[in-house]
């Protein structure tokens, strides 16, 4: 699949490019001649080159894939295009990727409910206060990535049937539709403990499913519980070790630059509901003055990583505007100051933000790019939940 950045070379109809369409190209609304479309992707943008035409593209598109190119962000610098495999997060190719969709091909999962969750999701089961091993399986299960029967039987040919009550064995089944799993959702009810209590429900069907033998309830619950006492017991360590922390180790206050520097916090705001971003930075100088504030929003991208990221750029780009040479950079997404430090992209979506954002750094005599705890970007995160508020009043 391509994707854009410049889009001078690559027709919209027959060059791959929207990454979250099966084919990757889009389907022309009822009516709509083919004539009609640009020659080449860039035809789409408005004159400026900074947005997509939004008019345009309603009215060629279906709307299920105009949201689909609305929301993919549109690079300042001029960038090739490039190929990437959109089924790796980094857009690179691997055995492994391949791999897992040809098998999917092959062997489509055997699934009776499909579950979706948003990255946003994911990253509150990470910092989760649990064990890593409950976070994989919780990662893990709706994923279908469990060896179970459905998902072991095309590699290694075993039964498909659950050694419980002989039906066919599929994560669902596993979890929710077996007698004996529903038997344990009766004895406990509490959501968190429930979650532990499969983890430790699945090590033990596991084991009995290759041992083929039976394990009773009783057993499996003592086991559970073990895992589950284990799991309160991190979350009391996890408490105590923050208690021991030495006042020396905390930072209590933002932190001015040196004269003559100007630092920027920035930060994000996003609205699953309204399908829509804001970002927002303040300005200040060596005594803590506020000299500037700025925001914007993105009317169709609301990703948190890539708005984090876009809130870097729209900082750097108005904090150039503004004619300053010394800058420090200064926001609350751990991940943003490493990648961009780092020179090492993670999320091929990014790449082209990423390229601005190094083009943007060469226009200072010097800049640097920081993380700060949330605690001590407050009055960022102040704008942009306002701007957010306003946005959303204002519909």
């Amino acid at each position: 699949m391509w994707q854009i950045n410049s889009g001078m070379h690559l027709n919209p109809l027959s060059s791959p490019w929207l990454p979250d369409i099966c084919d990757s190209l889009p389907r022309l609304n009822q009516g709509v001649q083919k004539e009609e479309v640009p020659n080449f992707i860039s035809g789409l943008l408005t004159l400026s080159k900074s947005n997509w035409n939004e008019a345009l593209i309603k009215h060629l598109f279906i709307p299920a894939h105009v949201q689909s190119i609305l929301s993919l962000p549109v690079p300042y610098c001029d960038q090739p295009d490039r190929l990437i495999w959109k089924h790796h997060i980094s857009g690179n190719y691997t055995s492994k990727s391949g791999y897992f969709q040809a098998s999917k091909v092959i062997h489509p999962p055997i699934s009776i409910v499909t579950l979706q969750y948003s990255k946003f999701d994911w990253q509150n089961l990470w910092l989760l206060n649990i064990y890593p091993r409950i976070k994989v399986f919780l990662w893990r299960a709706p994923h279908e990535a469990l060896p179970i029967g459905d998902q072991l039987f095309p590699r290694c040919h075993i039964t498909l049937k659950c050694v419980h009550c002989g039906g066919m064995e599929s994560i669902t089944h596993l979890l929710f539709l077996c007698p004996f799993a529903l038997r344990v959702w009766i004895h406990q009810s509490h959501l968190y403990k429930s979650a532990v209590l499969f983890a430790g429900l699945f090590g033990r069907a596991e084991i009995s499913c290759y041992l083929n033998k039976n394990i009773n309830l009783s057993c499996i619950m003592h086991n559970a519980l073990d895992a589950y006492y284990e799991y309160t017991g991190i979350i009391r360590d996890h408490m105590l070790a923050h208690s021991n922390l030495t006042n020396a180790t905390i930072q209590t206050d933002w932190i001015p630059p040196m004269e003559g520097v100007i630092k920027v916090n920035y930060d994000a705001a996003t609205s699953r509901d309204h399908h829509c971003g804001f970002v927002a930075s303040i300005a200040r100088d060596s005594d803590g003055v506020v000299i500037g504030r700025f925001h914007t929003y993105f009317r169709h991208i609301w990703d948190p990583g890539i708005l984090e990221l876009l809130a870097l750029r729209e900082s750097l780009n108005w904090a150039a505007s503004r004619s300053w040479h010394y800058v420090i950079m200064e926001g609350d997404a751990l991940q943003v100051s490493q990648v961009i430090n780092s020179r090492k992209i993670i999320d091929y979506r990014t790449w082209g933000i990423c390229q601005d954002v190094w083009c943007l750094q060469n226009k200072f005599a010097q800049c640097l790019v920081q993380y700060v705890s949330r605690q001590f970007n407050g009055l960022t995160h102040d704008l942009a939940a306002k701007v957010k508020r306003c946005y959303i009043q204002a519909l």
